[in-house]
């Protein structure tokens, strides 16, 4: 794995979750919510964030406690920008929609164009390989 060009557009490698939170300007959050991720970023966590640090998660609602991020983010902790939340669609009354220093958006950062077009190129890349009798990004058991 080449770290050369990370490290030559300005990223820096850390050793430890705390190390991360405590040092950020931005932690985005892009990975699925499960049984060893679920809740995974709490008040631990979140309370190491600097005031002027951006908590972004596109990942998953469940990867974050939602209640702690409500109350961190009415005091003012840190800024947030979310595009996913524990229960989709949201609430009217949840908590998270009137909470200062954060902006919401509906589920739809997924929706670039850059990404619609890897898609289409994903999905005809997946056709010709099932054609062809490969098992390449296969879901499926052959029982």
């Amino acid at each position: 794995h080449d770290k050369l060009p990370f490290l030559s557009a300005g990223g820096k490698y850390v050793k430890t979750k705390e190390d991360l939170f405590a040092n950020a300007d931005i932690v985005s959050l892009h990975i699925p919510n499960n049984k060893h991720t679920a809740g995974c970023i709490g008040k631990e966590q979140l309370s190491q964030l600097k005031p002027s640090a951006v908590l972004i998660n596109v990942g998953r609602g469940g990867l974050v406690k939602q209640d702690v991020l409500v109350q961190m983010l009415n005091e003012k902790k840190f800024r947030a920008g979310l595009d996913v939340f524990v229960q989709e669609p949201i609430d009217v009354q949840d908590p998270i929609l009137k909470a200062p220093n954060c902006v919401l958006t509906p589920h739809v950062a997924y929706k670039t164009t850059e990404a619609l077009a890897r898609r289409v190129t994903v999905t005809l890349d997946n056709i010709v390989s099932f054609a062809k009798g490969s098992d390449a990004n296969r879901v499926d058991t052959k029982e």
